[in-house]
């Protein structure tokens, strides 16, 4: 969906479909999905920054603004999801290794 909606122009709702991907993905916990949707991210923007440069989604475009790169924003959000993941298993790990 997300690279339908991009090939048509359509960035924000590509750029929401990775966000509910972001939310499926750390909601089943699967680590390959997240990081899936963290390089669907990348090359979002990347796309978006080479050929849609003066869109409002673009990185040149959000900073004349001053604003707020959503992009960056969700691939902070990823990194964070991950990071606690990681956490939550490593805590599951040592209360394993407890009980034995």
């Amino acid at each position: 969906m997300t690279q339908e909606a991009m090939e048509n122009g359509y960035f924000e709702a590509a750029y929401h479909t990775l966000c509910a991907s972001l939310h499926v993905a750390y909601d089943l916990q699967d680590k390959q999905r997240l990081e899936a949707v963290r390089k669907a991210v990348i090359a979002q923007l990347a796309w978006i920054d080479k050929n849609a440069p003066e869109h409002k989604m673009s990185t040149k475009s959000i900073a004349k603004r001053k604003g707020v790169n959503l992009y960056n924003s969700l691939l902070t959000q990823i990194d964070a999801d991950l990071t606690i993941l990681k956490h939550k298993w490593h805590q599951e790990d040592i209360k394993e290794k407890l009980e034995l």
